[in-house]
C-alpha cells in the first residue's frame, strides 16, 4: 500500500483505540496485485488460526475492530 494510505488508515485507528497488526507473514491477498498494477489500495485482514481447515478460528473481537476500522475509514 502507499505510504499516504497506510498513514491515513493508521491514524484512524490509532484515534479510535484500535489495534493494528502491520506485518503478516505466509500469505497473500488480491490488494497485491491491485497494488502492482498501480491502484491505490491497502488490505484489512482478520487474523486467522487453522487457515483452509473445517474449524477456521477468529476472535470475535478482532472481527468487530475490523469492522469498525472499515466503517471509520469510508467515513473518512
Amino acid at each position: 500500500s502507499s505510504l499516504r494510505l497506510r498513514n491515513f488508515v493508521k491514524g484512524i485507528a490509532k484515534k479510535n483505540k484500535i489495534k493494528v497488526q502491520e506485518i503478516v507473514t505466509g500469505g497473500t491477498t488480491d490488494a497485491a496485485a491491485a497494488f502492482e498494477a498501480g491502484l491505490n489500495s491497502i488490505p484489512l485482514c482478520i487474523p486467522v488460526k487453522y487457515t483452509h481447515s473445517q474449524v477456521e478460528m477468529i476472535s470475535i473481537v478482532d472481527y468487530h475492530n475490523t469492522l469498525k476500522l472499515l466503517l471509520l475509514i469510508s467515513r473518512n
